[in-house]
């Protein structure tokens, strides 16, 4: 769809943005997804499957792959180490 909305072709779209960044389109929004999904994990209780449906990841195994290679660790131990790590337990 970006192609077409830029008149180019997909293949020469994919190499003008790996040429300008560095990464593949699929990698770069794998990244976003995964900054996204750490923010989820962190900041609701929104299940692991329910955030990979909501990132729009083919299934949650691979949503959990993705986001092991990035970030060393499985949503769920992500979860476990900074859920809500930020707030205070006291209302201000």
């Amino acid at each position: 769809m970006v192609a077409e909305y830029c008149s180019l072709s997909p293949q020469y779209l994919c190499s003008l943005f790996e040429k300008e960044t560095g990464s593949t389109i699929v990698e770069f929004l794998n990244s976003q997804r995964v900054a996204q999904a750490c923010v989820l994990l962190s900041c609701s209780e929104m299940q692991g499957v329910d955030i990979s449906n909501y990132l729009g990841f083919g299934s949650q195994s691979y949503f959990i792959q993705v986001f092991k290679k990035q970030t060393g660790c499985t949503p769920h131990q992500y979860r476990r180490k900074n859920f809500r790590k930020h707030w205070t337990s006291k209302p201000q």
